[in-house]
């Protein structure tokens, strides 16, 4: 099964789901300053490969930027944000998003020698391998085309990505005992809802718009929101806080005025954007502005 998202031109993303094995895979475009996300965690393997321009990703602190042709592995638990070029050039790349079952029944079939009844695995650093763009090339070319059997074909291409990384790119490290995680927002889910969250205005927000872009309901979405990410926020306060990040970054802007910068987000009007503001950053949109110079 595969699901589409282009909200706008500078936001494509495309999501496949390998069924029997519960991995999605993740294919996407974000334009320069289209997509931000504040820190989660997920109790899924995050494969993440650079296809094009630049992916910056900020795991427990750590700064790592990838590069065409680089991956790096987001562990279960592990709290986490990316984000995409500044310049305007878009990052293109895949993520895979595999459960700690499927990643443990892979490492059985393949017969390494780790004990996974009684500790956890994870990845630590970045790798560069140029296979990586031919697995990445016949993912894609198989999902645009989808020729009779192109699913059995993106499985196996998938297992074989997989198989590819464990052999040449990822050194596992053995955590014991075993970690326990409380049951969170599937990856796949949270990718949804940060997209719709910064291609949605602040008159356009709804919750129940956001839960069906998800797939999922309104009451089991929030529970499982709140365990992902930090301080147990709702949808709505993290939503607020995307919109002003992105407040902060058009108030840098000196042409830009605040009337324009509240319309610019969805505002109905100037006096509830500089409440927003003022709640959320403790100052007016003009102060803030007047600190910056």
């Amino acid at each position: 099964m595969s699901m589409v998202f282009a909200p706008e031109q500078d936001m494509a993303t495309r999501l496949w789901f390998y069924q029997a094995e519960e991995i999605c895979l993740h294919s996407f475009r974000y334009s320069a300053g289209k997509v931000e996300c504040l820190p989660h965690t997920h109790d899924e393997y995050n494969i993440v490969i650079c296809l094009a321009g630049e992916i910056d990703c900020v795991i427990a602190e750590d700064h790592q930027t990838l590069s065409p042709g680089e991956v790096l592995v987001v562990n279960p638990g592990e709290v986490h944000y990316a984000s995409y070029p500044k310049e305007p050039v878009a990052a293109v790349g895949i993520t895979l998003h595999v459960p700690e079952s499927a990643m443990h029944r892979t490492i059985r079939r393949m017969r390494l020698p780790l004990d996974l009844e009684a500790s956890s695995l994870s990845f630590v650093g970045k790798a560069k391998d140029p296979a990586l763009l031919q697995f990445a090339d016949e993912l894609i070319a198989e999902l645009d085309e989808r020729q009779n059997g192109f699913e059995m074909v993106t499985q196996a291409l998938v297992i074989q990505l997989i198989v590819h990384l464990l052999r040449r790119c990822l050194s596992p490290v053995v955590h014991t005992p075993r970690r326990v995680l409380p049951r969170q927002l599937p990856s796949w889910q949270m990718v949804r809802a940060f997209e719709y969250m910064n291609a949605c205005g602040k008159s356009e927000f709804k919750l129940s718009d956001l839960c069906t872009t998800a797939g999922t309901s309104a009451s089991r979405f929030i529970q499982l929101f709140k365990n992902s990410v930090s301080r147990g926020q709702s949808p709505h306060e993290v939503y607020n806080q995307l919109l002003m990040s992105k407040a902060k970054r058009f108030l840098a802007n000196p042409a830009s005025s605040v009337k324009e910068v509240s319309f610019e987000l969805g505002f109905q009007n100037e006096s509830h954007f500089c409440r927003v503001f003022r709640s959320y950053t403790g100052t007016t949109p003009g102060s803030y502005r007047l600190s910056l110079q």
